[in-house]
Order: structure tokens, then C-alpha cells, then sequence
């Protein structure tokens, strides 16, 4: 993400060996802060959630892009498609709504983080589309 936006830069930055060692300091000081802060219980819940959610997101990218570009060749054809994938889909929605309904207090702040980076991503993009033109 350093490379690619120009706010976070700094964090693209690599040193000699090209490793992007101050993503990868900033990363594990975040890490630290959940393990220093967080029960096992919230970790586990904050990270499930965000995954889910994650996952769930490349999932319907894939269905997206099959609808907007079916004409391209896929070197892999899954089999019964789109059923597993609206199973997949239909999984995590039911894991995020138990989470988000049963274990609120700890999977809030995943839901927050992912609507931040959201917000983020969109401002970005919007900034960098408004620098080409």
C-alpha cells in the first residue's frame, strides 16, 4: 500500500535489502498493542470477523468479475459455479451477523476497521484519480 498511495509512502519504503522494513516495524507494533491489550477471546473474534469479511469480499469480486467480463479465459472452471460460491457467501454472512449479534462488544471494532479502511480507500482513490486528471 506504500507504493501504490502516496500518504503512506513512508511505510513503502525499503531499505538495502529491498524489504519494506517500516511496514513490516509498523505491522508488528500494531500486533503487539492487540496481543498487549486484548484477551485471546477479542483477538481471535476481531481477526475472525475481519477475515470473514475479507474473504467474503474476494469471493464476490470473483462473481463480479465474471459478470462484467465472462469472456475471459480462466485457466481453472469450478465445478457447479456460482453455486459454492453463493454457499461460501451465504457462510460468512451468517458468521458476521452471529458475530456481530452475540460477541458485539469485540467484533464492533473489526467491522470499524474495515468501514475505516473502506472510507480510506475510496478518499484515496478519489485523490489519486483528481492528481492524473
Amino acid at each position: 500500500m506504500g507504493e501504490d498511495y502516496r500518504v503512506l509512502g513512508w511505510l513503502g519504503k525499503s531499505n538495502e535489502y529491498g524489504i519494506p522494513s517500516r511496514a513490516i516495524y509498523f505491522q508488528s507494533a500494531l500486533a503487539l498493542a492487540f496481543i498487549i491489550t486484548g484477551t485471546f477471546e477479542q483477538i481471535l473474534i476481531f481477526s475472525g470477523l475481519v477475515l470473514t469479511l475479507n474473504n467474503a469480499a474476494a469471493v464476490l469480486g470473483v462473481i463480479v468479475l465474471r459478470f462484467k467480463q465472462p469472456d475471459i479465459q480462466r485457466p481453472f472452471k469450478v465445478p457447479l459455479y456460482p453455486i459454492p460460491a453463493i454457499i461460501f457467501l451465504g457462510v460468512n454472512a451468517w458468521i458476521v451477523v452471529y458475530l456481530l449479534l452475540r460477541k458485539t462488544e469485540n467484533a464492533l471494532p473489526g467491522l470499524v476497521l474495515i468501514l475505516v479502511g473502506l472510507v480510506m480507500y475510496w478518499l484515496f482513490e478519489k485523490r489519486q484519480h483528481a492528481e492524473k486528471l
